[in-house]
């Protein structure tokens, strides 16, 4: 993050972000509102931005090759940023955020925002990168709540074929890091894994039965 943000926060047992990644058609947005269920309450609900709460509002004014498309996308997660990860009063609530990136330019380098803003206001970043079958990906990018969900949706097959070809997603490569294979997978089941997770590596203080039983589904 750039050095508008001013200097580091000092890290007063702040709680992470987590930033979800995978590509369309998985149902990040179904598996992160279940992770809210199992995650630490510190202070108030955990906030989750989807991926498509920022672009939605970006792209009904702005077609993606309109020149300053990027430019306002930028602005759109800097003011999220501005509003749930770096002010102190948020520090101790866990931020959520749903993406799909890939390794190249200009993706890897807005990808790399997260980590940043992330550094700047003392936080973990914990992410979590979603594989998925191809057939299964297809099956899931057709249905209904995607096709009556954000305008900015990916609903094609074939296209998503293409951007799998095309595209692997990006990885941090971090020790925080946790890749997971979803084929097969209910979301309640995904969300259960990945809150093992971030209370294994976000160090809230360990696992207890009772959220074994929750993420279990038992």
């Amino acid at each position: 993050m750039s050095s508008q943000f001013g200097s580091p926060l000092s890290p007063i047992h702040p709680a992470p972000v987590i930033y979800i990644n995978a590509y369309p058609g998985i149902d990040k947005l179904t598996i992160a509102r279940h992770l809210l269920s199992l995650l630490p309450h510190l202070s108030s609900h955990p906030p989750l931005i989807n991926n498509h709460t920022l672009i939605d509002p970006v792209t009904a004014p702005y077609p993606r090759t309109h020149p300053d498309y990027q430019a306002h996308r930028k602005a759109a997660r800097e003011r999220a940023f501005e509003t749930f990860v770096l002010p102190e009063h948020m520090r101790r609530r866990t931020i959520i955020f749903t993406d799909w990136q890939a390794p190249n330019k200009p993706r890897a380098v807005t990808a790399e925002e997260y980590r940043d803003v992330a550094r700047w206001s003392g936080r973990k970043l914990i992410p979590i990168i979603l594989t998925i079958d191809e057939e299964e990906n297809c099956r899931r990018v057709v249905g209904k709540e995607r096709r009556e969900g954000g305008k900015a949706k990916q609903v094609n097959p074939e296209r998503l074929k293409a951007i799998r070809r095309e595209f692997k997603l990006l990885r941090f490569g971090t020790e925080e890091e946790l890749v997971l294979d979803v084929t097969g997978m209910r979301a309640e089941e995904v969300a259960g894994k990945i809150a093992r997770w971030v209370w294994w590596v976000g160090e809230f203080g360990g696992w207890d039965e009772e959220n074994e039983d929750i993420a279990l589904g038992g």
